[in-house]
């Protein structure tokens, strides 16, 4: 796989017409400028060198498959199948939270379409985050639906794109992350509850101080520190 400084339509022609043993496919669409491709390596190699010749980013990334391409394809029945024995065999009702899938681009209204079939095509089809982040901020009108996004996973991946999404949209909405690279996890997720804190969104504060529990009673106030 390869992350590219270039949009869906732009990355087209570099992947088109591939000399060299395989394929290279659309990944993700992350922005409006930016895709990760994925695919054969030989072919991923060719792709990115000529990206690299005419001084557009691209970097390989450091994992070791092939996600979101034909190569998830072998085992698409056999996640399907383990995913059918751990969902429940009638979808819930749907209680209302906002929902939008990377596998359509569009909101989900109801249970029923987050099926098995509906997380495996999740894992063999390209991930339309970029449509699936405008789905999620923005009504038909330009309205917004959130006032804040927050990315909740091992670091802020998606910072950038989330940022390029919104500058073509001509908006403007706070983002956080919960961890960062080479951060202490404690400290990221203090700044967090604090940048929470100060948009006056309501935080539990006690999990946020004592993290590993502690009875509130024992804690002992220190009451002559100089001013």
């Amino acid at each position: 796989m390869a992350a590219v400084g270039l949009g869906a339509e732009g990355v087209e022609k570099y992947i088109a017409n591939i000399t060299s043993n395989g394929r290279v496919l659309v990944a993700c669409i992350n922005s409006p400028s930016s895709v990760t491709l994925s695919g054969d390596l030989e072919a991923l190699n060719e792709v990115v060198a000529r990206l690299e010749a005419d001084g557009i980013f691209a970097r390989k990334l450091k994992v070791p498959l092939a996600y979101h391409s034909h190569h998830m394809a072998r085992i698409s029945k056999e996640y399907t199948k383990c995913l059918t024995a751990i969902l429940p065999e009638k979808a819930n009702s749907w209680d209302g939270v906002l929902f939008s899938s990377p596998v359509t681009g569009g909101i989900v209204t109801s249970a029923e379409v987050l099926s098995p079939s509906h997380w495996a095509r999740n894992l063999t089809s390209p991930v339309l985050f970029s449509q699936a982040l405008e789905s999620m901020c923005f009504n038909s009108d330009d309205s917004t639906n959130v006032d804040m996004i927050l990315e909740i996973g091992a670091h802020s991946t998606l910072a950038g794109p989330i940022r390029q999404v919104l500058k073509a949209r001509g908006a403007e909405l706070p983002y956080v992350s919960c961890l960062k690279r080479s951060v202490d996890a404690v400290e990221t997720m203090q700044e967090l509850a604090c940048e929470l804190l100060s948009r006056d969104y309501p935080v539990t504060l006690a999990p946020i101080n004592f993290p590993l529990g502690q009875d509130l009673n024992t804690n002992v106030f220190v009451t002559d520190l100089p001013t």
